[in-house]
């Protein structure tokens, strides 16, 4: 081939690389191994969107970071406005309860006919911190209203690090099993600070993918069933367990509210429990311990910032204040020394 020629073939082989590199999807690289937390999408009007997919009109990703995703909703014609939100989640920590017994499991599993297998494992108790907030914007406030934001628990395995566990060697299993609001609070509700649920102590309903519908009675084996059929083959102590569950909040009526000087931005925090399933040994569980800190709200007053901000000039227990006081002070001395010269 003329070497021109083959210049030109690299530099088309080049550019084309280079261009299908921006539409290969790029995956999130695994971290320590255990529980990790994240945004999954939303659904509006029975419709799901996942977080990495193109939200329909008149919907749009302003970030899609599964750990701090902002949805914005648009309305109007010619003149748009606009809502967006906030939603942030930590990564779930261990906690340690040193009363609550019971914590390891063991059972048995039947792999064959005349086979069992016996299993060991560990309930593990997470917190996880998540925060729902509005973003301040200037026009006039749009708001959610019934939105779902869908989040996914998923136990994160390093694939290569074989673990013992009894006679042979795998990878830690970890399933997901329930989901408590531990703490729960809203700050700068306004009139548009509601999403569900909103107590301490509920229970949120994990479900097997996003977008899903079902009852309690669904949970049930089929009457006549052999329980151990269900087992076989899965050293899981019940095969519709999975590493990676769903749940959801829904913005009920959230958003900015709007008054004549002045704007206030809800922040919702959560501090949720959640329980899961662990089989085997980690190689390396997640070390942080950092707070999930709350979010302050976005609230604008201007003139109350501008009455608070003369308020503490004037205080005299502040420098500022204090240095107030002496300019005041001084330029009433210099009033009087003129009035005075001027026989007033």
């Amino acid at each position: 081939m003329h070497p021109q020629r083959r210049l030109i073939l690299v530099i088309a082989v080049g550019i084309a690389l280079l261009l299908s590199s921006n539409t290969i999807r790029q995956s999130i690289l695994p971290s320590f191994e255990g529980l990790n937390a994240g945004v999954e999408g939303f659904a509006a009007q029975g419709t799901f969107t996942r977080i990495d997919q193109t939200a329909p009109s008149p919907y749009r990703w302003i970030s899609q970071d599964p750990k701090s995703g902002i949805l914005q909703r648009e309305q109007g014609y010619f003149i748009k406005d606009y809502g967006q939100v906030r939603v942030e989640v930590n990564n779930p920590q261990k906690a340690f309860e040193p009363f609550t017994q019971g914590r390891t499991v063991h059972y048995w599993v039947k792999e064959g006919p005349e086979k069992f297998i016996e299993v060991e494992g560990q309930i593990n108790i997470y917190t996880l911190g998540l925060s729902v907030s509005a973003v301040n914007l200037p026009g006039l406030p749009v708001t959610f209203q019934g939105e779902q934001v869908w989040f996914a628990l998923s136990a994160i395995t390093w694939d290569s690090a074989l673990q013992k566990q009894g006679a042979d060697f795998g990878v830690a299993w970890e399933a997901p099993l329930a989901v408590v609001i531990e703490k729960w609070e809203v700050r700068d509700a306004g009139s548009h600070g509601k999403v569900d649920p909103s107590e301490q102590g509920r229970w949120i309903t994990l479900y097997s993918s996003p977008q899903q519908i079902g009852t309690v009675s669904d949970l049930g084996l089929q009457v006549g069933g052999n329980v151990n059929n269900t087992f076989s083959g899965n050293t899981s102590p019940d095969s519709r367990l999975q590493k990676t569950a769903y749940f959801s909040i829904t913005l009920t009526d959230f958003g900015v509210t709007s008054y004549i000087v002045s704007s206030i931005a809800p922040v919702v925090h959560y501090t949720l429990k959640i329980y899961s399933i662990q089989l085997g040994k980690y190689t390396y569980t997640n070390p942080d311990n950092t707070p999930f800190g709350v979010r302050d709200p976005e609230s604008q007053n201007p003139i109350g910032d501008v009455l608070g901000g003369i308020g503490n000039w004037l205080n005299p227990f502040n420098l500022q204040g204090l240095g107030a006081y002496v300019i005041l002070g001084a330029a009433g001395i210099v009033m009087v020394y003129f009035l005075r010269r001027r026989g007033v």
